[in-house]
């Protein structure tokens, strides 16, 4: 007998920047690169963007088109790369470039995951309203819809000052703030509800006759496809033959 244990992402926006500010970043990561400024900025706006995508997964097909397994490696490598580009625009004394940025998180760091083109286009859409120079005016939104809670980058140099507005935000998180409908969140719930009913289903107990007819049915399904393999088998070998 083996267990296998996972690390989930925790659910919800609050969870998900609360645990990337405890793990990742610290005081020292806000301190790494100058301008401290903007690069408190872009990693907050990164942060963020790495939770709403990981939360927008719960949607299903109205999240993704293909669900994609982003996680903790992912983050790092964006800002890391982040970290070099402000880092040597800083020594040569060149501009930031955007444009350098977004292709590198959303096509290289997390592109190199995302298969489906219209995932692809709906994460350089994040990607271009997060990391862009608009990130570095005071208090930036992220909400472009009006919602219950703004989301904004605080206006803060301290990792206190962070979570403290992190703990601020709410619990459950409205579908706006991923750029869907409100009627969203419908779906998700019917489907959690969905897929809760039925692994209670699966661990109840069953009796003899319906573990005979459970063994039965995957036999059945076992003997299907080795006959499916076996006909197309004799059906390749044939079709070669004639060609000889």
């Amino acid at each position: 007998m083996a267990i296998k244990a996972t690390t989930e992402p925790p659910q919800g926006l609050k969870a998900g920047v609360s645990r990337t500010f405890q793990t990742i970043v610290n005081q020292d990561f806000l301190e790494k690169v100058e301008p401290y400024d903007k690069w408190r900025s872009l990693v907050f706006a990164i942060c963020f963007m790495h939770s709403v995508i990981q939360e927008r997964r719960k949607f299903g097909a109205l999240g993704f088109c293909i669900p994609y397994s982003f996680n903790n490696s992912d983050l790092e490598a964006s800002l890391l790369y982040i970290e070099k580009h402000l880092t040597m625009s800083q020594n040569l004394n060149m501009p930031l470039s955007f444009k350098a940025m977004v292709y590198m998180v959303s096509d290289v760091q997390y592109g190199g995951r995302i298969t489906d083109g219209l995932d692809r286009e709906l994460f350089g859409c994040y990607t271009q309203l997060w990391v862009q120079e608009a990130v570095f005016t005071p208090m930036y939104c992220f909400n472009q819809t009006v919602t219950e809670f703004n989301y904004h980058i605080p206006d803060a140099s301290e990792h206190v000052k962070f979570m403290e507005y992190i703990n601020k935000m709410p619990s459950t998180d409205a579908p706006p703030i991923f750029g869907l409908h409100s009627n969203a969140d419908l779906t998700f719930r019917l489907k959690e509800s969905t897929d809760m009913i039925n692994v209670l289903l699966d661990t109840q107990p069953r009796s003899p006759q319906e573990e005979v007819v459970s063994q039965e049915k995957t036999r059945s399904k076992k003997r299907s496809r080795k006959s499916f393999f076996l006909v197309f088998q004799l059906t390749s070998s044939g079709s070669t033959l004639s060609r000889d």
